[in-house]
């Protein structure tokens, strides 16, 4: 053991009235005050051990729309000009479309974006940055806050449309070479699960 002996301490703990054992010897598990059972510890609330508030096993809230379940899952490049993943669905004239991406774990959060098009790969509408991540991504240069992209589209016929998906910036991504994404799709407020055309591949972005 380090420090002054234990009869020594003793003397010094009757000598000076306020002063605890804890503070000579240091914090153990059998002890209650700031210890690695008690309050504010390892094993206690707002730790990485508990359910509570501001612990990294707590799914955070973001503000993207729910569009229902299910949603799709898949990973991208963190580099755009790497590719990204293409999913395709059939929707009629006048059918409101709406899509959201959100990121899924704060190891592989990134910054995710998405275009519409038509088969013909067609510009329709985008998303980038419009709602907050449910796991954010790193700041970005100049220490900008990223987020999460959604999007709505009325369509003017029957059409096959595709949604691209990718990253952005390498350095906006915690796992440095891929981020993890849930993709929804809705069709006047109903969800619909796409077909996956492209996994890592090209698309209207890059790759």
């Amino acid at each position: 053991m380090s420090g002054p002996p234990r009869f020594v301490a003793w003397l010094l703990l009757a000598a000076l009235p306020g002063l605890t054992a804890c503070d000579l010897f240091g914090d153990d598990d059998d002890v209650a005050i700031d210890d690695d059972d008690a309050v504010d510890d390892d094993d206690a609330a707002d730790d990485d051990d508990s359910g509570a508030t501001d612990d990294d096993d707590v799914t955070p809230g973001g503000n993207c729309s729910d569009l229902g379940e299910p949603g799709v899952f898949g990973e991208v490049p963190c580099d755009f000009e790497a590719g990204g993943d293409v999913w395709q669905f059939i929707v009629q004239g006048g059918q409101e479309v709406a899509v959201v991406v959100d990121t899924v774990s704060p190891d592989t959060t990134f910054d995710p974006r998405f275009r519409l098009v038509d088969a013909l790969s067609t510009f329709l509408t985008s998303g980038d940055d419009e709602c907050d991540c449910a796991w954010p991504p790193p700041l970005g240069p100049d220490d900008w806050q990223y987020g999460c992209p959604q999007g709505v589209y009325v369509a003017e016929g029957t059409e096959q449309l595709r949604v691209h998906i990718s990253g952005f910036l390498e350095e906006i991504c915690v796992a440095g070479d891929f981020g993890g994404y849930v993709l929804q799709v809705a069709i006047d407020g109903e969800p619909v699960v796409p077909t996956q055309t492209v996994d890592d591949g090209p698309t209207v972005f890059g790759g």
